[in-house]
């Protein structure tokens, strides 16, 4: 054992400084007693060891006495251009689709006017795959804005009164039908006007009894051009079909009545 060293490493430098009582004490230990985690020569514990000592491993047999490695980094996950809550511009592909869809409105109501019910069911099944494709668009890529937001409720409801109404003046769809859905459509927007106008915002939140209602409509008025342009008249299914569009219409119209009142509490 060389001068000046208190653990017989062999190296033959002096010690340098003196360690506290604990550290010694810690130091003196067998190695198959001493802490987890001393590997080295204890030079990083022990304040009294030579500065250049020849390692000598107390690693248990069968472990490794060098320092163990780092763990790796992963690298930081890609964000979206749009992450989800941020408002996007308002020149965007579902902004423009449903730009589109408002301005298929006059095509449609025209064609069915003149007769060209073949050429207005392609035109309104056109805008009406539209209403869920712009949807599907500003959710997968964050594209979601304030103007489509109000643009979106205000083609859809252009594109069903229109469409119903021309249909009932023509003959090919129950008038009783085609007021309730006007009807109900003016209430809405009526009651939304009232409540801005006595001082309490509304917040409006699509239900999904009203998304079922406007499936419901939109697929009614296609099959009725469909029927009236390609098929035979109309048979009992229609009529049935009819009756079940009523039904949701009336149902969604009360639940907004509902939603108003309670925020006019």
């Amino acid at each position: 054992m060389a001068p000046g060293c208190a653990w017989g490493c062999g190296c033959s430098r002096p010690r340098r400084r003196r360690a506290s009582p604990a550290v010694a004490s810690c130091c003196s230990r067998p190695a198959a007693s001493r802490p987890p985690g001393s590997q080295a020569c204890w030079r990083r514990r022990c304040a009294w060891a030579p500065a250049r000592c020849r390692w000598r491993s107390l690693a248990q047999p069968g472990t490794s006495a060098l320092p163990a490695a780092p763990e790796p980094r992963l690298p930081p996950p890609v964000r979206p251009p749009h992450p989800e809550g941020a408002e996007a511009g308002p020149l965007t592909l579902p902004n423009l689709i449903t730009l589109a869809r408002l301005c298929a409105v006059p095509g449609t109501i025209w064609l069915i006017a003149h007769g060209q019910l073949d050429w207005a069911f392609v035109l309104f099944a056109a805008a009406g795959a539209s209403d869920g494709i712009d949807g599907w668009i500003a959710r997968r890529w964050h594209l979601r804005s304030t103007l489509g937001a109000m643009m979106d409720p205000v083609a859809d409801k252009a594109l069903m009164t229109g469409a119903y109404v021309t249909l009932a003046m023509i003959g090919m769809m129950p008038d009783w039908l085609a007021i309730i859905v006007v009807f109900r459509d003016l209430l809405i927007t009526g009651g939304v006007l009232v409540l801005w106008l006595a001082g309490h915002a509304p917040r409006i939140r699509p239900l999904m009894l009203s998304k079922l209602n406007t499936l419901m409509q939109i697929l009614f008025a296609g099959l009725t051009l469909f029927v009236a342009g390609f098929g035979p008249g109309p048979g009992p299914a229609m009529e049935m079909l009819a009756w079940g569009v009523a039904a949701v219409t009336i149902a969604s119209g009360l639940a907004y009545a509902r939603e108003a009142a309670r925020q006019a509490r």
